[in-house]
């Protein structure tokens, strides 16, 4: 009896050890398999996005390139100004840099200040811009080298130079929105971010006038005129 008593528990040890055995080894499939799968997975996401990327890359490249063409031809034409507001108009999305011009400066400020403001900073950013890229771009013969594209933020941020008529090269840089088309902004090597000036520009002018809309607005008024 003791014999068979422990042949049975002999015999569901061994039992035991090969189900155990078993189950480790599905689970060591299982998990390889998810491993796999995952790693796939990934690799499908990661080549999708990099395509993605170039696409992005290829439009925002496009789109700098015929807007450059457009600005070159408008800085050197005899009604100047003019054709570039135009362009600013058509190409830039204006909303969005004079929104981070304010920044928190016009929460205050009533519906018809706000648009009185966005009026005069969307004038001023035009003579501004107009004013930097005459000085630079001042053959309209000469064309703006695009030369690579980069992802910035939810931007494309797109390298480019232009050649002045003395020879010198000179580097400008673009913030291209691809979903809308638009150009956010320029800066040309040297001068710095126009928004970024403007925005110091302003708060001073604002502190200046003690914080009064109106009296701001008016002082806003007579810089744009002054240009």
């Amino acid at each position: 009896m003791k014999r068979t008593s422990e042949f049975i528990g002999n015999h569901m040890n061994i039992n035991n050890v090969y189900k155990t055995a078993f189950t480790s080894c599905v689970f060591a499939t299982a998990a390889a398999l998810l491993t796999t799968t995952c790693y796939t997975e990934s690799e499908c996401y990661s080549a999708s996005n990099a395509k993605s990327c170039n696409e992005n890359e290829e439009k925002a490249k496009n789109i700098v390139k015929a807007v450059s063409a457009n600005i070159v031809r408008a800085v050197n034409s005899p009604s100047g100004i003019a054709d570039f507001a135009k362009i600013i108009d058509s190409s830039f999305d204006a909303q969005r840099f004079v929104k981070d011009i304010s920044g928190r400066m016009m929460s205050r400020a009533s519906e018809s200040q706000k648009q009185k403001f966005y009026k005069l900073c969307k004038q001023d950013c035009i003579k501004t811009y107009f004013n930097i890229l005459r000085k630079y771009c001042d053959k309209a013969e000469y064309e703006v080298s695009v030369l690579s594209s980069k992802q910035k933020g939810s931007d494309q941020q797109v390298d480019s130079r232009v050649q002045k008529s003395n020879g010198q090269m000179i580097n400008v840089q673009w913030l291209v929105c691809v979903q809308s088309g638009k150009i956010y902004n320029i800066t040309v090597e040297n001068c710095g971010s126009v928004i970024s000036a403007k925005r110091t520009e302003y708060q001073s002018m604002l502190r200046s006038t003690n914080n009064n809309i109106d009296s701001f607005i008016k002082l806003l008024e007579g810089r744009v005129k002054s240009h």
